[in-house]
């Protein structure tokens, strides 16, 4: 479990394991409204502020037993190729996913900063102190 200072993300409080189970408690955020990551969302801004800000707190990784980043989103990668070899014909902004797959730089991916695979509206809201991180 890692404490990192300035990251936007709720505070744990409290952590406990019994039985089997584990529980957190983490500060109270009260939500404004959802986090927009539509091409022209104004939360854009923030939410990449978020993963600067974590780039930051994480270099060097500072958990050895973190896989790599390469070897966790290697699933994503097969994935992606596998749609894109054969899209289906609803699939909204074809050329955007193309574009951003032929952009993706395996090697530069490699490092000693972790990286969270999973980004996206469900883990991310909007709170009267802006964008926090609650994944």
């Amino acid at each position: 479990m890692y404490c990192l200072k300035g990251v936007p993300a709720p505070r744990m409080l409290w952590s406990g394991h019994t039985a089997g189970w584990i529980a957190l408690l983490f500060e109270h955020v009260a939500v404004q409204r959802e986090v927009d990551l539509g091409l022209a969302s104004p939360d854009l801004g923030d939410v990449m502020d978020i993963v600067r800000v974590l780039g930051e707190a994480l270099t060097p990784n500072p958990g050895a037993e973190v896989p790599s980043v390469t070897d966790n989103v290697e699933f994503l990668r097969r994935r992606t190729d596998a749609l894109l070899a054969a899209p289906p014909s609803d699939l909204q902004s074809l050329p955007a996913y193309q574009a951003a797959r032929a952009g993706l730089d395996w090697e530069a991916m490699a490092g000693d900063t972790p990286l969270h695979a999973d980004l996206h509206e469900g883990n991310l809201l909007v709170s009267d102190r802006g964008v926090r991180l609650i994944d």
